[in-house]
């Protein structure tokens, strides 16, 4: 019995490091399209692939969601920091009108807030697929290991707390930094009685 697989481009490198070299070879000499490869595999084949995808997803899960995470605390501190050092040196009087000190009080102020919204939904997107990975290694394996299961969720259960950890501390600097911007906006009311 033959399965059917829908392979990308860069799958002829995962076949070939999966010791599939020669199916590899004859695919990148008379592949019907650059981009989409469709070929048929043996069973053993193919169960390697779903390896690979599944090992891949791990992966994903692991260092694409937690990495982007902390990409992104990284962006919102950088952020809160300049924001933090301009308040401390700006002179809202030098400003001509209330809109452009606001203009200038809140610029990049919306990446922190960004941040903080989208976090948990990042670390909740990394626990979804480390769940439906627990589910499918469970599914495929066919047996029900305490062990599996357990290692599956707590995977998954790490992006939702990564995500928690990003988005905690950034509506935190958010509050804080829109409380500076209110406070300098005041004084530049009272100053030209806006």
């Amino acid at each position: 019995m033959r399965t059917r697989v829908l392979l990308l481009c860069s799958g002829v490198t995962v076949m070939t490091r999966c010791g599939i070299s020669s199916w590899a070879a004859g695919l990148a000499s008379e592949g019907p399209s650059p981009n989409t490869l469709v070929y048929s595999l043996g069973n053993g084949e193919a169960s390697i692939v779903r390896g690979v995808i599944v090992e891949g997803m791990k992966e994903l899960v692991e260092y694409g969601v937690i990495g982007l995470l902390i990409g992104l605390s990284f962006w919102a501190v950088a952020v809160a920091i300049e924001r933090w050092l301009c308040y401390r040196r700006i002179d809202v009087h030098a400003y001509p009108s209330l809109d452009a000190c606001e203009i200038a009080l809140t610029k990049r102020l919306v990446v922190i807030g960004t941040v903080a919204a989208n976090a948990p939904y990042i670390g909740l997107l990394g626990t979804v697929l480390g769940i439906m990975l627990t589910f499918h290694t469970m599914g495929t394996s066919g047996a029900m290991a305490v062990t599996t299961i357990m290692i599956g969720l707590s995977l998954a259960l790490k992006a939702t707390a990564a995500g928690l950890v990003v988005a905690i501390p950034c509506v935190v600097m958010n509050n804080m930094l829109r409380r500076r911007v209110s406070e300098l906006l005041a004084q530049y009311k009272a100053r030209h009685g806006a």
